[in-house]
């Protein structure tokens, strides 16, 4: 996460300094997150075929390394979008979804919250840690050294990773180790309309997650008048807090289940975008990003432990890929949805319709999400915990 967070906090300077503006700009980024969804979809199918992650997760990390140092090397725009979409392709699309997948099949049910939260939190603790020194990174070495950085981190994570998670090689020795991205995308409906909601949910959540991290920035500048420094340290203060209550909320989705703490991070952010619309000062703004430590905490822990509960072993690489999904069709839709609101209304007001959405989000859960148990295997025999008397409900 340390080398993505420098990739993505600089990439959109780097695009400028080389001649794009916000116009060309916009549909190049969408068609990398477009590849991006296509693709999740066929490496995850194509995972839980072969019934092996480390491969996937090796090679995917291994092209975003090689990625880098090919952005070190573009001379424009073009150049920019074609590497970009050859690592959300390649590189991207295949490695993260299916590393969180192998993180979940490596944790026992009853901790699985609590494994996804210490994921989450080590991301988060890369992710701050770059965005707060890429600045500072890109003005002393220039951006293109930046991404020599980026590469080597890459490289490091590959053989951490290769090192220290190993597969059980008795699992899934699966025969069919053909696939086709129509049968992936065919595939996916078979999870049930409670993984769709969910999904739909999921896509709500990051559609605001894309807001802020954004459009925060901008109004801080723009509507509260703080200069830039202190207008990035408010914004780095929501990922901060964010920190330490991951694995603490991703305990507590293993104790009282995963639709209370869902609920609880999509009305918080709906609470979140409602006080950014009200806010007047820098006190109000430190207030509002203090709340994303429960927002992104509570959330993302619950949510990608869910995964691995509602769905089969077989089919969870497709699953996670989809779950993944749901950031890239996100950062589609809200850029549009943001343009459209300020344009036809204002700053503070846009907030309020990313408000609205994530509301949405909340009540696709408390409705559409009915109390499921983990699916898990005992021996060879598959036991659906929905069905279990007397269990605990998530």
């Amino acid at each position: 996460m340390a080398a993505m967070g420098f990739v993505v906090s600089i990439l959109p300077i780097y695009a400028i300094d080389l001649g794009a503006d916000v116009a060309t700009i916009g549909p190049i980024w969408t068609l990398a997150f477009l590849s991006s969804f296509i693709m999740s979809l066929f490496w995850g199918s194509f995972s839980d075929k072969s019934g092996k992650r480390m491969p996937h997760i090796v090679t995917g990390t291994f092209m975003l390394s090689i990625v880098c140092i090919l952005y070190s090397f573009a001379e424009n725009i073009y150049h920019i979008g074609a590497i970009m979409v050859l690592g959300e392709m390649l590189g991207s699309s295949q490695a993260f979804p299916i590393f969180m997948t192998l993180i979940s099949e490596l944790s026992e049910l009853k901790e699985r919250g609590r494994s996804m939260g210490i994921f989450w939190m080590g991301g988060s603790v890369g992710w701050a840690l770059s965005v707060s020194i890429a600045g500072f990174i890109a003005e002393e070495f220039g951006i293109r050294r930046g991404f020599y950085l980026s590469s080597a981190l890459y490289i490091i994570s590959l053989i951490v990773a290769k090192k220290f998670l190993n597969e059980d090689p008795k699992k899934n020795s699966i025969i069919d180790k053909r696939t086709s991205l129509r049968e992936a995308i065919r595939e996916f409906r078979s999870f049930g309309s409670a993984f769709m909601i969910f999904l739909l949910a999921t896509i709500c959540f990051f559609i605001a997650d894309s807001v802020k991290v954004s459009y925060v920035l901008i109004f801080f500048e723009k509507e509260l008048s703080l200069n830039r420094t202190l207008a990035a340290l408010i914004l780095s203060l929501g990922t901060w807090a964010e920190i330490p209550l991951l694995p603490l909320l991703g305990i507590l989705s293993d104790r009282i289940g995963r639709k209370p703490l869902l609920l609880l991070g999509l009305f918080t952010f709906f609470i979140f975008n409602i006080s950014m619309s009200l806010s007047q000062n820098y006190v109000h703004a430190i207030l509002t990003m203090l709340l994303f430590g429960v927002i992104w905490g509570a959330f993302t822990s619950a949510s990608s432990a869910l995964v691995g509960d509602m769905v089969e072993e077989q089919n969870r690489g497709k699953a996670m890929s989809l779950y993944n999904s749901a950031a890239s069709i996100a950062n589609i839709v809200a850029p549009t949805v943001m343009s459209l609101a300020i344009t036809k209304t204002n700053f503070r007001t846009a907030f309020v319709v990313i408000a609205m959405i994530v509301l949405v989000g909340f009540l696709l859960v408390l409705f559409g999400i009915t109390p499921l148990r983990p699916v898990y295997h005992a021996g060879n025999r598959k036991t659906t915990c929905a069905s279990d008397k007397g269990r605990r409900n998530p």
